[in-house]
């Protein structure tokens, strides 16, 4: 059997848009978020919905969804992947977009944006409402970075 030098085996994956560099990229940003209402006490019945998708199409897709405790306060973990090869064709290694929404009973939903750290400090200040919003399984995320929590049409 003949054996194939790393000479050969770097051409192949690079000629196939592949590289093999490890790297790791990630699935979901780190938060730790506050839920209060409007007088700034804590909302203990809320639901923190967690939402990553690539940049590539503007569509994220809920990936988690976590209560807060008793003090309103939750934490979103952040994950990664890891990759022994770097994919390079189009939408392959696509950067990822991360976003946010909390849902409470008897509250607007409400959402926003995350940059792809772990720890970021984040409060969502509930507007109460006599019908109560719910967050989309998926949105688009040109909405969320505006504030508007629209789910897409397709």
């Amino acid at each position: 059997m003949r054996r194939l030098s790393p000479v050969s085996i770097a051409l192949t994956l690079a000629l196939t848009s592949c590289l093999p560099i490890p790297h790791t990229h990630t699935k979901q940003a780190g938060a730790e978020i506050a839920v209060v209402d409007s007088t700034v006490r804590p909302l203990t019945g809320a639901v923190i919905h967690a939402y990553a998708g690539l940049i590539i199409g503007g569509t994220v897709h809920r990936v988690d969804q976590v209560p807060v405790d008793s003090v309103g306060k939750t934490i979103l973990r952040r994950r990664t992947e890891f990759h022994p090869i770097l994919v390079l064709v189009p939408d392959g290694e696509a950067p990822y977009v991360f976003g946010w929404c909390a849902e409470a009973p008897g509250h607007v939903a409400r959402g926003g944006v995350l940059e792809d750290e772990d720890r970021q400090q984040v409060t969502a200040t509930m507007q109460s409402s006599g019908a109560a919003t719910a967050c989309p399984e998926r949105l688009l995320y040109h909405e969320l970075e505006i504030g508007r929590l629209v789910s897409p049409r397709r």
